[in-house]
Order: structure tokens, then C-alpha cells, then sequence
């Protein structure tokens, strides 16, 4: 079997790998994949075993669709770079990041991994249809949690409907097969909205919306991804889950941080 240091790195990714010749997952993992300290449960050789298969699995769907394996567009598909500079720019705008010893930003970087993007348009660049799934990687532990989003939209001749749904599912610990499809598993609602025609006469559209999360769902959330100490706040979790498919938010934050004022 190849070391773990004997792959290139990819582009999608910022730090190097750095070599170990321990034969613990715990530090292989760690050094593989840069893990932050605390390891979590270091002994659980098996939930480690399960993060490296798991991730490297993800890692060689990255190459695929980064290399174009989405359409015939020449060099990364706009979706990729939209993905990549949308949760680069959340976890930067994070204060609990910004002066952050030990490349820890970089670190949450390289720990997202889009693994499925079917996307489809019309002629003019328009996205009819998109399915989209990532995985946010933990840096502490052998967790991880999935985001997926359906969306399409319904043009005609006067009128337009269009839905969308995301939802997200918490892994800890992480299994060790690479996710097969965005339809399988259990998964939790997060945001569903749409704008809709009840089937009057007359189009009389009403845009519908629901979030789904309370306080306890981000925490699970905001623990598996930056460890249960961290001071990042559960807003900027929900704008990272968000960015790791391609939407960006920023809010306007309270003076006083209150675990992002959800309850």
C-alpha cells in the first residue's frame, strides 16, 4: 500500500501533505489531512481508519469534478470557483479565525469537498436544475457533516416558478465508504423555499420559505465541524454550511454574540 505522503497534492487544496511514519490512523490523519489538536477520541483506531478511507475517497471525487467532469466548460466549472471562493470567504471573515495560530483557517479550507455538482441550463448560462452536495471535513475529530441542495425553476412565456431545498446531515463518527448518491441516507431539512402558482386563473404567485434548524441542530452542527470549544459563533456555521454549495451570506451581527441569536 502507497504512503499517505506519496500522492500529489491537489489543486483544490492549500497546505502539503505532511509525512509520518507512525502507524496510528490517529496521526495519520493528522498529518495527512493537517488535523488540529485536540484529536478527539485518538485511541479509536477504527473511527480514524474510517476518516482516512472516507476522505481520500472525497479527495479523488474533487480531482474528477475540478478537473471538468461537469460539462465541457474549459478549465474548473464558474460553480467550483463560485464554491471554493464563497466558503474561503466565510471562514475569513470569521474573527475567531483571523488570528488564528497554525494555518487553522487553511486547515478549514482544505476540509471542504464538494462531491457531487450536476448542474443543467439553458443556453444563455441560466441554471435550470442543480444538484449539489459538499462535505465540511472536521479538523478535530473523525466527523464530518454533509449539505446538499435540489433546486430548479420553471420558466414560461409570462411567468416563473422556481424551488429550492437544503438539508444536512451530521456523520460522527464518519463512515468509511465515500457518500455514493445525494439521494441516499438520512437527511434533516434546513431551508426550503419557492415561489409557486396555488393553480389559479390568473398566475398569482406566492414565494413560500421555512428554516428548519433551531439552536441544538447548529450546535451538533458548529461541535462536529470546530470542536466543542470553539468560539466560533453559530451564525458563521450556517454561513459555511451555506458557502460549502455555493451560496454566500453575510449578515449584520449583533454587538454581543449570542451563539448567533438562535433559539
Amino acid at each position: 500500500m502507497a504512503n499517505d505522503s506519496d500522492e500529489e497534492k491537489s489543486p483544490w487544496h492549500t497546505l502539503e501533505r505532511r509525512k509520518t511514519v507512525s502507524k496510528e490512523p490517529a496521526k495519520r490523519a493528522k498529518a495527512r489531512f493537517n488535523l488540529i489538536r485536540p484529536l478527539g477520541e485518538a485511541d479509536d483506531s477504527k473511527k480514524w481508519s474510517a476518516y482516512i478511507a472516507q476522505r481520500k475517497a472525497c479527495n479523488a471525487t474533487i480531482e474528477e469534478l475540478y478537473q471538468d467532469d461537469i460539462s465541457d466548460w474549459e478549465g474548473p466549472h464558474p460553480l467550483m470557483i463560485q464554491i471554493r471562493e464563497g466558503y474561503t470567504h466565510v471562514l475569513q471573515s470569521i474573527d475567531a479565525l483571523k488570528n488564528a495560530e497554525s494555518n487553522k483557517l487553511e486547515r478549514l479550507a482544505d476540509c471542504v469537498a464538494p462531491w457531487e455538482v450536476d448542474v443543467h441550463g439553458d443556453g444563455d448560462m441560466e441554471i435550470q436544475s442543480a444538484e449539489i452536495a459538499s462535505r465540511i471535513h472536521s479538523v478535530y475529530r473523525p466527523a464530518a457533516v454533509d449539505v446538499r441542495i435540489f433546486y430548479w425553476n420553471k420558466p414560461r412565456m409570462n411567468t416563473v416558478e422556481w424551488h429550492f431545498n437544503i438539508s444536512y446531515r451530521v456523520l460522527d463518527p464518519v463512515p468509511a465508504a465515500k457518500p455514493r448518491s445525494i439521494r441516499e441516507g438520512s437527511w434533516k431539512p434546513m431551508i426550503t423555499a419557492e415561489l409557486v402558482d396555488h393553480g389559479r386563473r390568473q398566475w398569482n404567485p406566492k414565494e413560500e420559505k421555512t428554516f428548519s434548524m433551531v439552536g441544538r441542530d447548529v450546535r451538533k452542527v458548529h461541535d462536529a465541524i470546530f470542536g466543542a470549544q470553539s468560539d466560533v459563533p453559530l451564525l458563521d456555521t450556517i454561513r459555511l454550511m451555506l458557502a460549502s454549495i455555493g451560496i454566500v451570506i453575510d449578515f449584520v451581527k449583533p454587538d454581543v454574540d449570542t451563539g448567533g441569536a438562535i433559539n
